[in-house]
C-alpha cells in the first residue's frame, strides 16, 4: 500500500471513483437485457429487472438505454439507494477508502442479504479485519477470482 489511508466512519464515505471503475470491471456494462449468472433479466452494470428470464417486453422496455451516461446514472442509483445505504447501516467499524469500495463491491455481487449473513461482516464488527472471510463466497464458481480480486482490494488497496 502506497500513501496513508485513514480509517474513516463509513457514514462518511462513499465509493470512490476508483471503486466504481473496479465495479464495473468486474460486472461489465451491457446496453441490451441479458440473463445473469442466476438467468434473472438484468441490465447496465448489473441493475436487477427482475427475477425471471428476459423478455421481449423487456428488450422494448430497455431499448431507450444506450449510452454510457445512462448506465452510470441508474448504477449510482442501485449503489446509493440500496448497497451502500447497507453497508453503511451493517458495518460498525471505521473502513479505509479501499476497504469501503471492496465491500461495496463484495455487497453489490452478493445481496444485502449476503453480506447481512456472512461471517466475514460478522467478523468485522468485532474489529478482526479478516477479508479473507469474504473468499467463503463462491457461488457461482467462476465468481472466486472477483472474490480473489476484491480481498486483495481490501487487504492491499489494488484496484
Amino acid at each position: 500500500m502506497d500513501g496513508f489511508y485513514p480509517y474513516t466512519p463509513v457514514s462518511d464515505l462513499i465509493i470512490s471513483d476508483k471503486g466504481l471503475k473496479f465495479l464495473i470491471d468486474r460486472e461489465g456494462l451491457k446496453f441490451n437485457p441479458y440473463n445473469d449468472s442466476k438467468g434473472f433479466a438484468t441490465v447496465g452494470v448489473g441493475h436487477l429487472i427482475g427475477k425471471r428470464a428476459v423478455t421481449e417486453q423487456d428488450k422494448k422496455d430497455w431499448s431507450w438505454f444506450d449510452t454510457k451516461q445512462e448506465a452510470m446514472s441508474l448504477l449510482q442509483t442501485d449503489l446509493s439507494g440500496t448497497y451502500e445505504n447497507a453497508v453503511q447501516s451493517l458495518v460498525g467499524v471505521p473502513l479505509m477508502q479501499f476497504q469501503y469500495d471492496a465491500i461495496v463491491s463484495f455487497t453489490f455481487n452478493v445481496g444485502v442479504g449476503g453480506l447481512k449473513q456472512s461471517n466475514f461482516l460478522k467478523e468485522l464488527n468485532k474489529g478482526n479485519y479478516n477479508d479473507s472471510l469474504m473468499l467463503n463466497y463462491r457461488r457461482p464458481p467462476e465468481i472466486l477470482g472477483r472474490r480473489k480480486k476484491e480481498v486483495n482490494l481490501f487487504n492491499n488497496a489494488k484496484y
